[in-house]
C-alpha cells in the first residue's frame, strides 16, 4: 500500500512535507502535485505525479482522473493541506472508503475557504496546528505546529 501526498505549491507544502516525514508506518509515499519552482525543488528525486491546479468548471474531470489514479496505486492514505488540487483526491478517496487526513494550515482564522470545508467534511480527519481550531471541525486532532 502507498501513501498518496497531495500538496500545491507555497505554504501548504512544508505543511504536508511535515506530515509525510513523520508518518507512521513505512509505506511507500507517492505524490500529486502542482508544477511550481517550489513543489519541484523540494520534491526533487520524489515519486511525483504532476498535476495542474484545477478550475471549479474541469472539477468532475479531475475527479474521475483522480479516482483512475488511485485504482491504480491503491493507497492506504490521502494526506493533504491544500488548494484545489487537494478537492478531486480527496472527493475520489471518499467514493474508494480510502481514509484521507485533512492537514489545516497554521494561518487560518475564522471561517475556512471552500475547499478547505470540503476536503475537511471529506476527511476521516482532520489535524488543526492551534488548539483554538479543534470546535471547528467534528472529527479533528491537535497536531501543534508543524515545521
Amino acid at each position: 500500500m502507498t501513501v498518496v501526498f497531495v500538496t500545491s505549491s507555497g505554504g501548504v507544502l512544508p505543511d504536508v512535507l511535515a506530515v509525510a516525514n513523520a508518518w507512521p508506518t513505512n509505506e511507500p509515499h507517492c505524490w500529486v502535485a502542482s508544477p511550481a519552482a517550489d513543489t519541484a525543488s523540494r520534491l526533487e528525486d520524489l515519486d511525483v505525479h504532476w498535476v495542474e491546479e484545477p478550475t471549479m468548471r474541469s472539477m468532475p474531470g479531475r475527479a474521475a482522473a483522480a479516482a483512475r489514479h488511485l485504482d491504480r496505486l491503491d493507497p492506504s492514505w490521502v494526506v493533504s493541506a491544500g488548494t484545489a488540487i487537494a478537492l478531486p483526491y480527496f472527493v475520489a478517496a471518499k467514493m474508494r472508503r480510502t481514509p484521507s487526513l485533512w492537514i489545516e494550515t497554521l494561518n487560518i482564522h475564522g471561517a475556512q475557504g471552500r475547499v478547505a470545508r470540503l476536503c475537511s467534511t471529506l476527511a476521516e480527519s482532520t489535524a488543526v496546528q492551534r488548539r483554538d481550531r479543534l470546535d471547528a471541525h467534528t472529527r479533528a486532532f491537535l497536531v501543534g505546529e508543524l515545521q
